[in-house]
């Protein structure tokens, strides 16, 4: 049995390349993010990480995002900052 979920490295992602928080792990074959405003930000298919851009390549702005695995409803919230 596989449980599928996301695992984000603390809830903060800092998305600046230094090695630390760049990213949130992910066990999830398909991942809606979205904004603090409900707004689908990207889906993510069979990737391992988000890291903190949008369907566009471009960064997010800083602030609140819920990331949710859609095959087991898991969610979880992240927050970007830089």
């Amino acid at each position: 049995i596989e449980v599928q979920c996301i695992t984000p490295n603390a809830n903060i992602l800092t998305p600046n390349q230094d090695g630390m928080d760049d990213v949130v792990l992910i066990a999830c074959n398909e991942v809606k993010i979205y904004n603090r405003n409900g707004g689908l930000v990207t889906t993510l298919f069979n990737q391992s990480t988000w890291d903190g851009t949008n369907s566009n390549g471009s960064l997010v702005p800083m602030g609140e995002y819920v990331l949710l695995c859609v095959s087991n409803g898991v969610v979880t919230n992240v927050t970007v900052i830089r």
